[in-house]
């Protein structure tokens, strides 16, 4: 049986180091098995715990409450798990985040980001929003890395909120050691991040 996130929100320890973060929300139950591979000790949730992805709606309620208690912030939503592995849409995380005056910054590699835009672009135009797309390099092709951190797809999500007046940009995420951390792929990512117009690698 699934554990229900006790801890809708947990204070950044590191804010120096994640575009002034103040709180990461927790709304999501499991992790995408991947993730053993990928997590680091700046992560929020850096320990891995195999369980399937899940979402109860009333996690909405228990969200709403921790905010009402918190003055304006920056809220935080890192991949562990993908928010789009629970659910379609974040539009009501937007709708609350709105309501209590909140900004938002975002971790994602999912295409259904882009059924968003629309909701993503008004909420820009009223509060802080920073979306970063994980990524790696160009040549790797270990068993460890997913299709969906490739760096064609990464550059094209970016291009899209671009396109939108979003800001965003790059997360270099995982780097294995010996697997893909080539100097010379770097710089290929590198240049295709500033054909892209991302704000920041």
């Amino acid at each position: 049986m699934n554990n229900l996130n006790l801890h809708i929100l947990t204070p950044n320890k590191y804010k120096n180091r994640f575009f002034g973060v103040d709180y990461f929300l927790n709304i999501l139950n499991g992790n995408n098995p991947s993730y053993r591979y990928y997590s680091t000790s700046i992560d929020q949730n850096p320990v891995y715990k195999s369980d399937i992805i899940t979402f109860l709606p009333e996690m909405y309620n228990f969200f709403e409450t921790e905010l009402s208690t918190k003055d304006p912030a920056i809220i935080g939503i890192q991949t562990n798990p993908d928010i789009y592995s629970g659910m379609d849409s974040i539009g009501e995380i937007l709708n609350i985040l709105k309501k209590y005056k909140m900004g938002l910054y975002l971790e994602t590699t999912s295409s259904k980001l882009l059924n968003d835009l629309p909701l993503l672009e008004a909420y820009a135009k009223e509060l802080p929003l920073l979306i970063s797309i994980p990524t790696t390099v160009l040549s790797s092709d270990t068993a460890l890395l997913e299709n969906n951190i490739d760096i064609d797809a990464a550059i094209k999500l970016v291009q899209k909120l671009k396109s939108s007046n979003i800001n965003s940009g790059l997360l270099i995420k995982p780097v294995i050691p010996y697997i893909n951390d080539n100097i010379d792929d770097f710089i290929q990512l590198l240049k295709k991040a500033v054909l892209s117009s991302a704000d920041f690698i």
